[in-house]
């Protein structure tokens, strides 16, 4: 399933948010493929990838850390499907 999301950054900057993004990417990529991300603004990104397991990247996304990291940051995101 290929997914876009949306990323909105409201306490941080694109580059905070991408420092944070890339610190779980090998757990990301055991789920995800052909991932591209890319700076919309200041306080925006979007991230296009390809789900392998959907239930591997909800554990890892649903992890105290990963959670705790986004509200610090301020991190909206929409997921929209193609």
């Amino acid at each position: 399933m290929q997914i876009i999301a949306k990323i909105k950054i409201e306490n941080g900057t694109f580059q905070d948010w991408l420092d944070f993004y890339d610190s779980y990417k090998s757990e990301r990529s055991a789920y995800v493929s052909n991932e591209e991300i890319e700076k919309v603004s200041q306080n925006e990104a979007r991230v296009t990838f390809f789900v392998q397991d959907l239930d591997g990247l909800m554990r890892i996304s649903a992890s105290e850390n990963i959670l705790q990291k986004e509200k610090e940051l301020g991190v909206v995101t929409n997921i929209v499907t193609e």
